[in-house]
Order: structure tokens, then C-alpha cells, then sequence
């Protein structure tokens, strides 16, 4: 059994090098929080990297200095540095709220967007679609412009001041002479 354990001693004492903590405590420090990263996680990442290095009773101390200095928010960050009492669990409750409200805040301008398109849909008027088999023409009933059909004549089924007959303006009236509409019988 004592050599069996010699065994496993030598094979694990490559990671108790000096080498390896100078390397360990190289890769805690130039850990940053990434920005699509969560604050969670970025914690974990950095207890994982300082339990692997050889920081002792600095170990809560320096994590909670490196999340104030690894964070890429810089206005958190100077929030962060104004607490003289700041402590590890202070600085990840700052944080998380800041993430949330950053969360928040790009949700409601996606909702504002959204109904500020919604409302452009709305308020604008679709074109008048004209069926495509009728031309447009200058309109010898009416005077106006539109697609030749009768029905869409504003002048189709009203009566001519002029002449007295139904269908066309008095301003594109053709008669000469100007009818007495007939009163009663």
C-alpha cells in the first residue's frame, strides 16, 4: 500500500511546482469578465482559478478585487470602488443587479421599438390599389382622373345642374341650352 501511494505522490507532484502556482496565479489575474458572460459565472471561474493557486487567507480579498478590476462596466466599476466596507458578497450583489438592470433596460427598448413599429403600421394608409385592368383616363363626365370604369366616377348616378340629365358634371356639360328641371307632374 506505502508504495502505491509513492506512486500516486510522483505522478501528482508536477502540479505542486512553484512553476505551475506562478502560472495558476498568471491565469487568475488576467481573467476578465466577458461581456456576454454572467457575474455567476465569472465567480466560479475565479474560486476555481484561486483554489488552484496558493493565495491563503488573500483568497476572498483578491477574488472580490479582481471582480472590481475584471468587470468591463466601468461606471459599476467606480460604483464598486466608492465602498470602503466592500465585500465579496457586496461586490457580486452590485454586479448581478447592474446585469439585470442593463436586462431590464434592453428589453424595454425592444418593447418600445416593437410598439413604435406596431404604431407606424397602424397610422400609415395602405396605397389605393387599383385593379390593374382599368386605365387611367381624364374623365369627359367628370373631369377628374381615375381608372375608366363608370362605377368609380365620382359623377356615375348624380344629376348635371346644368342640363337636368343624370351621369356627368355641369362643367363637362355638352348641351347648349340650359333645361328647366321638370317640377312635379
Amino acid at each position: 500500500m506505502n508504495s502505491k501511494l509513492k506512486k500516486l505522490w510522483r505522478s501528482l507532484s508536477h502540479f505542486a511546482t512553484p512553476g505551475r502556482t506562478l502560472h495558476m496565479n498568471a491565469v487568475f489575474f488576467s481573467r476578465n469578465l466577458d461581456s456576454d458572460e454572467s457575474i455567476d459565472h465569472y465567480v466560479m471561474a475565479l474560486k476555481n482559478l484561486a483554489n488552484t493557486s496558493e493565495f491563503g487567507a488573500l483568497k476572498e480579498s483578491l477574488i472580490r478585487d479582481w471582480i472590481v478590476f475584471g468587470i468591463q462596466n466601468t461606471s459599476v466599476r467606480e460604483k464598486l470602488l466608492r465602498d470602503a466596507k466592500l465585500t465579496l458578497e457586496t461586490a457580486i450583489e452590485k454586479v448581478a443587479s447592474s446585469e439585470l438592470t442593463q436586462i431590464q433596460l434592453k428589453q424595454i427598448k425592444a418593447d418600445k421599438t416593437t410598439d413604435e413599429s406596431i404604431s407606424s403600421i397602424n397610422t400609415e394608409k395602405p396605397p389605393a390599389k387599383l385593379p390593374s385592368k382599368f386605365s387611367m383616363i381624364d374623365c369627359k363626365f367628370c373631369g377628374g382622373r381615375h381608372p375608366r370604369n363608370k362605377y368609380l366616377c365620382p359623377a356615375f348616378g348624380s344629376k348635371c345642374q346644368k342640363c337636368g340629365l343624370s351621369n356627368h358634371f355641369a362643367k363637362k356639360c355638352r348641351t347648349k341650352e340650359t333645361r328647366q328641371p321638370k317640377i312635379g307632374k
